[in-house]
């Protein structure tokens, strides 16, 4: 479904407000603390299985990527108001 350039942007003020706010901060603080924690657990189990090492990783790497999800959402809806946006007069054609 195409959306409009309007509908785009206030999606894009949703998320910087997201981003901005007090609930966002708390919910990465949280998170970080949680890669820190299961950072730590890895370390200190020396005797995990390769399946569990990945599997830790894994999160690891999970909760580190939620922890830029706005950002990811931003530029996926900066680059939509791009594609969608008129040419820009006098442009050259790309």
């Amino acid at each position: 479904m195409k959306r409009s350039p309007t509908e785009i942007e206030a999606d894009i003020r949703a998320i910087k407000d997201l981003s901005n706010s007090r609930g966002w901060a708390l919910i990465c603080e949280h998170l970080k603390d949680e890669v820190y924690r299961l950072s730590v657990a890895k370390s200190r189990n020396i005797n995990a299985t390769s399946r569990q090492s990945d599997m830790t990783d894994g999160a690891i790497s999970a909760t580190d990527g939620f922890l830029r999800v706005d950002q990811v959402v931003a530029i996926r809806l900066a680059n939509e108001f791009a594609l969608d946006a008129p040419p820009i007069e006098g442009a050259p054609d790309a």
